[in-house]
């Protein structure tokens, strides 16, 4: 992203993921900081574009309207939005067993908590498809219907597959976000934000 833009800020409540990311990405656009997830990290209008990747779904019930609010208010007017999560029809009984996980969404779960906050308008909901060794994975635990051993025969049979998008040796798409009206593909939600201008 640093590659793309002005400047870019990468945010974590972790202090340790931080101080990690500061010794491994040195670039002069790009600075990281810890900050407190209940308090709104930056002023108001202050980017052009917000991705938020899977960090939806561990986000206490409670602070998903805040969240959502925090992310509006920091756009500039003409400003998008990028909130990645986890979709919950790909897993056994709607959750996958992450313990960091809060809630896993639906669709229309997503449309209701973005439209409590923004006009239905301003935001649009997408799921979208997987890299391969995530959709193997899946595809095993949705078969199998027991997420202990599925997800132990799927990540088996998905070790080759992941060991070769990490080497790049897999292009999954020519695209970076395959965006899909489809809930039974394998992959997650993608909720797209725009900011209209204004005046």
């Amino acid at each position: 992203m640093a590659g793309h833009f002005g400047r870019v800020f990468g945010i974590d409540v972790s202090p340790e993921t931080i101080e990690a990311c500061h010794e491994r990405y040195v670039l002069k656009n790009l600075e990281f900081r810890v900050f407190e997830p209940t308090q709104q990290p930056f002023p108001n209008s202050s980017f052009d574009f917000i991705g938020s990747f899977q960090v939806f779904e561990h986000i206490p019930l409670e602070g998903v309207s805040d969240f959502i609010q925090y992310i509006w208010a920091m756009l500039r007017s003409g400003g998008v939005a990028i909130v990645t999560t986890p979709n919950a029809n790909n897993y056994f009984g709607g959750y996958s067993g992450n313990p960091f996980h809060v809630k896993e969404y639906r669709r229309e779960e997503l449309q209701m908590k973005f439209a409590e906050v923004l006009d239905p308008g301003c935001f649009e909901v997408f799921a979208t498809a997987d890299v391969p060794s995530t959709m193997v994975n899946n595809y095993v635990k949705r078969a199998l219907r027991a997420s202990r051993f599925g997800s132990l025969l799927g990540r088996a049979l998905c070790l080759p597959l992941a060991v070769a998008e990490r080497k790049g040796f897999i292009t999954f798409t020519s695209s970076p976000i395959v965006k899909s009206n489809r809930d039974d593909i394998i992959g997650g939600y993608l909720v797209e934000i725009h900011k209209g201008h204004t005046g």
